[in-house]
Order: structure tokens, then sequence, then C-alpha cells
């Protein structure tokens, strides 16, 4: 049996071929292990400590003993029995190093000291300092600063290990920092909205659209990577209204370019207004498509619209000024709120159109 000092914690090796890291104080690091302090106060000996935490506890060679624990390291030297000596990493003297500079802000020197270690630092990061981490995106970007290294840590916040609710919460934070800071984060801002619970590929598109040229396609690229789903995303880049966008999505994303371009040729010989609303009953939008159907000047299309999907109040705005379309459009909201026992709410409407018979009814009803 061998032991040594480091930091915060107290190292041993033991007859049966374990290194032993125990904290003298209670540490992130390792949760699940009391401190010496603790063991200390309920009368316990090391001897019968059993850690239950596996990063306070790693197998060795046998008969391996400590030689040194590295003065303001995390390494630790070892020495076999038969000479040769090891330089390990304990893994929670690994962590607890990690929450410390996490602790200071030193978000830059966390990330690469994980990354070398092959830690995933967004699972710790979002499990531990989830509201640290949403409060300090700003710092976090400014210190790992590399768009590389910022989008694979972001990525890695899909791990099943992360919390959903908590990963939206990290990942609308990062988003908000990174979008508008230019062209070179573009990845990391993708992958921000396609690591969201419910992924954003129209607003990943509303970033691509206003890049140019090479930048644009590969922006493309990389989304119909992350996606995984080339048809998903050429729907939402017919929602952007350019159908630009939505060629280079049936190119990138090797669709069938005969059912694709037979889609786009008709819209593209439609009116723009028209175009759009089409656009929008494909993506069952239908309250965009009602207010592009109105500026197609098509009132009794847009009236039967209205009325087939129950868009009475957004078609009575857009129709404010026509008293003649108005009071049809009263009309059948009132019948349809009748229709759904809110009787109170359908008096009022054929009040408002002086049809007191039908008010009358739906009060007594």
């Amino acid at each position: 049996m061998s032991f040594d000092i480091q930091n915060n914690f107290l190292l041993w090796t033991s007859a049966n071929h374990f290194l032993t890291a125990l904290p003298f104080e209670h540490t992130k690091a390792s949760p699940q292990t009391p401190s010496l302090r603790e063991l200390l106060n309920e009368s316990s000996s090391s001897e019968e400590f059993e850690p239950h935490d596996p990063n306070s506890v790693r197998a060795i060679d046998r008969g391996s003993l400590i030689v040194s624990a590295v003065s303001d390291d995390i390494r630790v030297v070892l020495q076999a029995p038969r000479g040769n000596l090891e330089d390990i990493t304990p893994r929670v003297l690994l962590l607890d190093d990690i929450f410390s500079r996490i602790e200071k802000n030193q978000y830059g020197e966390a990330f690469r000291l994980s990354r070398r270690q092959h830690i995933n630092l967004a699972e710790l990061l979002v499990n531990v300092f989830a509201d640290k981490l949403t409060d300090d995106a700003g710092i976090f970007v400014r210190n790992v600063s590399d768009p590389g290294y910022l989008n694979v840590f972001i990525a890695s916040l899909m791990s099943e290990k992360v919390e959903g609710e908590k990963r939206d919460k990290v990942c609308k934070a990062f988003f908000s920092v990174l979008d508008g800071m230019g062209d070179e984060y573009i990845t990391p801002t993708i992958t921000s909205l396609m690591t969201l619970t419910n992924p954003n590929i129209g607003e990943c598109l509303r970033r691509i659209q206003v890049l140019q040229d090479e930048k644009r396609e590969k922006a493309l690229d990389f989304l119909l990577v992350i996606c995984k789903d080339a048809e998903k995303v050429f729907e939402q880049a017919l929602g952007t209204y350019e159908l630009g966008l939505a060629s280079m999505v049936v190119l990138q994303g090797q669709l069938d370019p005969k059912e694709c371009s037979a889609l786009l040729k008709r819209l593209h010989q439609l009116p723009l207004n028209r175009r759009k609303f089409e656009i929008d009953v494909r993506l069952k939008n239908f309250s965009s498509a009602l207010k592009h159907l109105y500026q197609c000047e098509v009132t009794d299309e847009c009236v039967e619209f209205a009325e087939k999907h129950k868009l009475f109040e957004g078609a009575l705005k857009l129709f404010r000024k026509d008293t003649a379309t108005t009071r049809r459009l009263r009309n059948s909201f009132a019948h349809h709120l009748s229709s759904e026992q809110r009787f109170l709410e359908a008096a009022t409407f054929f009040s408002l159109n002086s049809d007191f018979e039908n008010a009358g009814k739906a009060y007594l009803d």
C-alpha cells in the first residue's frame, strides 16, 4: 500500500490493486463520494471505505505503488514491481481540474483539456453547470473562439445523457450569441438550431439564404449532413419562397430531379403571391397562406379558404374595410361558434350583423 496527497485529494493504492482518490472536501467532480472530513466525522476509517463513484477508483497493475503525485498537476506517477514507471491521470482529478477552470470562467482551457483527455465537456457542463453555462454563453464563445471547436462542443450536446430541457436552454443561449457574428460562425449557428429537441430547419435556411456563392453551398451541405433528411430540408427551403435555394437542395441533396423540377417549374410560372400561397398550403402554414391569397385580390376564394380552415379572425382583420365581406365572414363565424356550443360569442357576432333572430336563439341556447 502507498499514499500521497495532491491538491484537494488523498491518494492511495490498495492490496486489491486499485488507486483511490478521496477529496478532503466535497467536490462536484465526485458527487457520490463522501469527503475525508465527512468520513472522519462519522468515525469511519479509510479501510472501511468503498467509493460508489467510479470516477474515484481506478484499477492499476498488480503491486504498483505511488511514486509521486505531481505538484500543481493532475498526473500521478506509479511504479510497477518490475521497475517501470507509469504516468496516469485519475479521472476524478481531471474532472476536479476541469470544474475548477469552469468556475473561474476559463472555458477555453477547460475545453482544450477535456478534448485532449476525451471527456465530453458539453455533457458535464449541461448536467452540472447548466444555468452558469447559459449565462456565460458569450464568455464561452469568446474563450473557445474557433468555429470548428464550438461546432464540436454544441454537437456533443446531442448525447443521450444530456437532459432535453437543459440542452434546449443552452442551445438557445449559444444561438443568441452566435447569430449575427458573421459568416465564419455559420456552422455552429446551424448546429445550435439543429441540436434543439425540435430542430429548426427553417431558421437555418434563412441564415444560409443570405450567404453568397461558395459559402452558401458549403453551409447547405453542412445542414444536409446534420439533418440527414434532404426531403425535409427541401420542403423547408420552399418556405423561404426562394426557388433558387430549393433548387440547390435538390442538387446537393441528390433528390429526384424529375419530380422536384416539375414542382419548381410550376411554382416559378405563378405570380409571386399566388406562388407563396401554394407553398404555404403545401407546408400547411394556413394563416400565412390566407394573407398571401388576400393579396391576390380574389375575395370569394379568400373567404372560402378562411371558412375551410376556420381562419375567421384573421380574415376579419384583412377585410375590415370591406363591409359586405365582413358581414359574410361574421355570419359564417357565428354559425361556426354555435356548432362548437360557444353560444354567447356566436350571439355577439350575429348581433354585429343585426341578425337579432339568430342572436336571440344563441342567447337562449
